[in-house]
């Protein structure tokens, strides 16, 4: 298989790929789920967002989470690799999470 770099300069190049070469493109960047964010510090995230304290409410997004870790990149590859914009839910700790999985040209 060709390296992860070249299999991206094809990506973006819109070249045609494989099945595998697609999936380790993807598997090549670790996402993992952050947890769920604990009740209050959703309510306190919310106001500092409408307050324009962004990176108080970044920092709280971060440091009020219960720790899952699954790996959320099986989930990613069991739905088209379109560009278009999803969501999904953790199998572990039911976090619902949204993500965009890049736009992927796959040899039939």
């Amino acid at each position: 298989m060709r390296p992860i770099s070249e299999i991206a300069e094809r990506v973006d190049a819109g070249q045609i790929v494989t099945r595998e070469e697609a999936e380790a493109m993807v598997r090549a960047s670790s996402r993992r789920c952050r947890g769920p964010l604990l009740a209050e510090a959703r309510e306190i995230t919310t106001r500092l967002l409408s307050d324009g304290a962004l990176d108080k409410a970044r920092a709280l997004d971060t440091n009020a989470r219960t720790p899952c870790g699954q790996d959320v990149n099986d989930l990613i590859l069991a739905s088209p690799l379109d560009g278009a914009e999803r969501v999904i839910t953790c199998p572990r700790c039911g976090t619902t999470m949204s993500y965009r999985p890049p736009r992927i040209r796959i040899e039939d």
